[in-house]
């Protein structure tokens, strides 16, 4: 007890290295747990946009439609009779909130006067509602009770002249080589954010995809779940009762399906580490610092204590606790900074760009886990103490005689 006295009277005494070194350690403290806290948040956030927009939590398919390298092809498609036994095994789990066919298509729209080619897909008009793909300038989107409506992107309705309303002829290639169509007509225009898909996207529901394509299947199935943390339960009983039914299919989840996602999050936990390491190093220095200084200022009251039989382990627990004092206070204000960003940042909406190939923005926040604070915090407290551990064994071995003249 004795020690943690005299470790906080040495601080107070050199209270103007003390608040540098604390300001330090909670400036460091705090910019850590602030890019932690927005990593996480982009990591939940941008993936909740991917699994909203593009994929849903994952993806089935009939097994060989991803060797075909033909994203319209049907030569792999799921009938009827085992979409019904698909909905029927995900029916008994809870977790799932509904199952969204789709098919792929690409080809020419024309009106009398003009035609474009584009991409795009047919959804079940009901479900696909739910996603959040596209932002709806004009109109609606898939139209439930007109199957015969369709959206456009804002770039291939600017171009060909399109208004609500506008009759629009799709027309696919099949696979004998000919051309399948259908005559729409445009209930909606939306922005798909990149201009290379708002200049070709075209959704229609889902019996346009099918009359196209001559068939009731349907390419894939989108599986989405209430909860994102379910997924690998449910996909891990998908796969035995598949199995078990005799379903010869694929599955994709949407971490699988986008590498930017994986690539984004690789780069930015080694920059969140590299940070995190260059503050250690400046607080092992900066602490080190202080304690040396302190230390070469009170060499004759070293001597004194080892002159009056004071023991080198004492000395060296003394000055350790002052770093492990200078870390604790540190970083307890640290934390509190951090948590204070976040309910702040919780009560002012910032909103940050769309990411690429998205359309939706992501909120500006940050979101501290435990984990994160318990693993930064003790890191940099333990570095502080550490630092003290070399000024320490100087002081420790310290000439008496010598630190007395040094008076």
């Amino acid at each position: 007890m004795i020690e943690t006295k005299i470790a906080v009277r040495n601080l107070i005494a050199n209270s103007r290295r003390t608040l540098l070194t604390l300001l330090i350690i909670v400036v460091g403290l705090t910019a850590v747990l602030f890019i932690a806290g927005y990593i996480n948040m982009v990591r939940v956030g941008f993936g909740e946009l991917l699994i909203g927009e593009k994929y849903s939590h994952f993806q089935i398919y009939k097994k060989g439609f991803l060797d075909t390298n033909e994203p319209t092809s049907m030569a792999y498609s799921l009938s009827p009779e085992e979409t019904a036994k698909i909905e029927e095994i995900l029916s008994a789990r809870e977790e799932v909130n509904f199952i969204l066919p789709r098919i792929n298509l690409h080809g020419m729209v024309g009106t009398t006067e003009d035609s474009k080619i584009f991409l795009g897909y047919s959804a079940d008009p009901f479900y696909e509602s739910f996603m959040t793909y596209g932002t709806i300038e004009q109109g609606i989107k898939l139209d439930m009770d007109d199957p015969y409506q369709c959206v456009v992107g804002k770039g291939l309705a600017k171009k060909m002249g399109l208004d609500l309303g506008a009759e629009l002829l799709i027309q696919v290639p099949n696979e004998g080589g000919g051309l399948e169509a259908e005559l729409v007509s445009v209930g909606g225009i939306a922005n798909f954010g990149p201009e290379e898909l708002n200049n070709t996207a075209v959704l229609t529901s889902i019996d346009i995809g099918r009359s196209l394509n001559y068939t009731d299947n349907n390419q894939y199935l989108l599986v989405m779940l209430h909860e994102t943390q379910y997924l690998e339960d449910v996909l891990a009983y998908l796969k035995d009762e598949v199995a078990r039914a005799g379903l010869d299919l694929e599955f994709r989840t949407w971490v699988e399906m986008d590498p930017f996602y994986q690539k984004v999050m690789r780069d930015y936990t080694f920059q969140l580490n590299l940070i995190a390491g260059i503050f250690l190093f400046v607080i092992l220095l900066a602490v080190s610092n202080t304690i040396y200084m302190s230390i070469v200022e009170r060499t004759p009251e070293i001597g004194t204590l080892r002159a009056i039989g004071i023991s080198r382990l004492e000395i060296i627990r003394t000055i350790l606790k002052e770093g492990l004092i200078l870390g604790i206070i540190g970083v307890s204000i640290g934390v509190g900074l951090a948590y204070l960003i976040q309910i702040l940042l919780r009560v002012v909406y910032v909103e940050l760009p769309p990411p690429p190939s998205l359309t939706n923005p992501i909120r500006l926040a940050i979101g501290l886990r435990v984990k994160d604070v318990f693993m930064y915090s003790g890191l940099l407290a333990g570095c502080s103490t550490f630092a003290t551990l070399f000024p320490g064994l100087k002081a420790a071995n310290t000439n008496i005689v010598s630190a007395l003249r040094h008076a």
